[in-house]
């Protein structure tokens, strides 16, 4: 039987002069030698002239070694290799930045370009990398320059290509046909002429497909019993319409202030994307309600109040992280008593900080500290001064606060805290008796009823700042600071100024207050010209 001439095409041809990467390739190509010892033995491109070799540092690394087998592979199953970032991190399991020094060290295999939008049979791929075999290995094999080699796959063995299972079951695309015609044609050009005569006579008989055995269980195991019948309740979960809650009547927005609960809470913070604590939403809620534009405005369903809330906290100016403590109170929140207390705890809190070092200011800082912030406060703002007569301490107040006996006692006992001293002669000084004078510039009538004395405001432009401040600040804030000052209209020029024989007045308010009063007088149409 004479021998039948053997087709060059599929024989490996393996010569001396043939680089690594060559038979690498080969190797792959027909499966005779042992491809994996071979991979091992591949070097990496990156490889700088001063850089220190090694064994490690000279060879391909094993995550470069997995993926170039996983683009061979897509190669011999004659696919256009189109890699995106998130495959190759499951081959290589690094990120992007590794990733990149990876595919540097295939550049002596591969020629690898990066496209931001490549185009495959009609088919738009967005930031893919496209490999293709380096062309060194293509003049290797004599490939190169052919107007018809376009990857490597396409000038494999038709018979080989047939095999559909042999590719390891890969993905290809549904015009296979058109595959296995290309790659048939081209693999035909490469071929003697003898060769492509018989291969144009001849027909490609695919190879037989054996049935696969089915070893399916008769019976399911109770496990996935269980699996179906969590998909099944999943599926009813899905398919039931959910229809939205109706309320008997109307809800506005206080009444929907009242109804909050960690639900809405929780659906208005993923719906707006902000952060925002449950105290914050429902201070907004609350402020929103006491404007008088929004009074109307009613919710037959929560879904609606949702959905009117959730762009207002998404457009929400404050920051999340700030408004995050429980005690954050929006300024429309804030009651008459409320700023009363926040009021005297920022008098208070000055006392107690201040650097004065004189006896008399040590004496108010132990009264700040000692009694009762509310009576402390009384004290202290209507404060004058302190004299020791003798065994007594006068204290001068501008009007009565109504001091209990107790209270009496305490201050007593913070006077000689301060004020007993020992002479350099050995002589002590005692106290022994608190004597509190009153002013006689200014009366005081204590409220009956224990209700507050109404307030006597001048008419004209003056009264009704006033009338603001009050609102704003409450009535102890007035008879100690906003009483002291004299208005100075000019009804021409629409400008005011204020004016105050105490420096201790003028200070206080342009720290504490001036802010709001120029806004208050600029609602009015004046001009705030200053405190002097």
């Amino acid at each position: 039987m004479a021998k039948t001439q053997q087709n060059p095409i599929t024989e490996p041809i393996l010569t001396s002069n043939s680089s690594l990467e060559t038979q690498v390739f080969l190797a792959f190509r027909y499966r005779t030698l042992n491809r994996y010892k071979l991979i091992d033995k591949l070097t990496r491109a990156n490889i700088t002239a001063n850089e220190e070799l090694t064994d490690k540092t000279i060879y391909l690394s094993e995550k470069s070694k997995k993926l170039l087998r996983a683009i061979l592979k897509k190669f011999f199953c004659g696919e256009t290799v189109l890699l995106n970032n998130k495959y190759i991190t499951e081959v290589t399991r690094c990120k992007a930045d590794q990733n990149k020094n990876i595919l540097a060290e295939l550049a002596n295999i591969l020629d690898i370009k990066y496209f931001r939008l490549f185009k495959n049979n009609g088919v738009f791929f967005s930031y893919h990398y496209h490999f293709q075999l380096h062309l060194k290995i293509l003049n290797e094999l004599g490939l190169a320059g052919h107007k018809d080699i376009k990857s490597i796959a396409e000038f494999f063995p038709p018979s080989y290509i047939n095999n559909k299972e042999a590719f390891n079951k890969s993905n290809r695309s549904k015009n296979v046909q058109a595959h296995e015609s290309n790659l048939l044609q081209n693999s035909v050009s490469l071929a003697p002429e003898k060769t492509i005569a018989q291969i144009e006579t001849s027909k490609v008989i695919p190879l037989r497909q054996t049935k696969t055995i089915c070893n399916k269980r008769k019976k399911s195991t109770n496990a996935e019993i269980k699996a179906n019948k969590a998909k099944v309740s999943v599926q009813k979960e899905k398919a039931q319409v959910i229809r939205p809650v109706f309320y008997a009547k109307p809800k506005s927005l206080s009444d929907m202030y009242l109804l909050l609960d960690q639900a809405i809470f929780d659906e208005l913070r993923s719906k707006s994307g902000r952060e925002f604590s449950n105290n914050f939403i429902a201070q907004r809620v609350l402020a929103m309600s006491k404007k008088p534009k929004l009074a109307n405005r009613n919710f037959k369903t929560r879904k609606g109040f949702i959905a009117y809330m959730t762009p207002v906290l998404k457009n929400e100016l404050h920051d999340s992280v700030k408004t995050g403590s429980v005690d954050f109170r929006l300024l429309a929140n804030i009651t008459a008593t409320d700023r009363a207390y926040q009021e005297q705890e920022r008098f208070l809190t000055e006392i107690e900080n201040s650097r004065q070092v004189s006896p008399e200011w040590h004496f108010k800082k132990k009264l700040a500290s000692v009694l009762e912030r509310s009576k402390a406060y009384n004290l202290l703002s209507t404060y004058l001064a302190t004299k020791i007569q003798g065994n007594n301490v006068v204290i001068s107040l501008k009007r009565d606060i109504g001091l209990s006996e107790f209270d009496k006692q305490v201050i007593l006992q913070q006077a000689k805290a301060v004020y007993e001293t020992s002479s350099t002669k050995g002589e002590y000084k005692f106290i022994d008796k608190l004597e509190i004078v009153f002013s006689e510039q200014e009366s005081y009538v204590k409220p009956t009823n224990q209700q507050e004395q109404k307030l006597v405001l001048p008419q004209g432009i003056w009264g009704n700042i006033l009338q603001k401040l009050i609102e704003e600040f409450g009535q102890d804030t007035y008879r100690n600071w906003f009483s002291k000052l004299t208005p100075i209209i000019d009804e021409v020029a629409k400008t005011i100024e204020l004016k105050t024989s105490s420096d201790m007045v003028k200070d206080w308010i342009n720290s504490k207050y001036e802010e709001a009063l120029a806004q208050i007088v600029a609602g009015i149409g004046i001009k705030l010209k200053g405190i002097n």
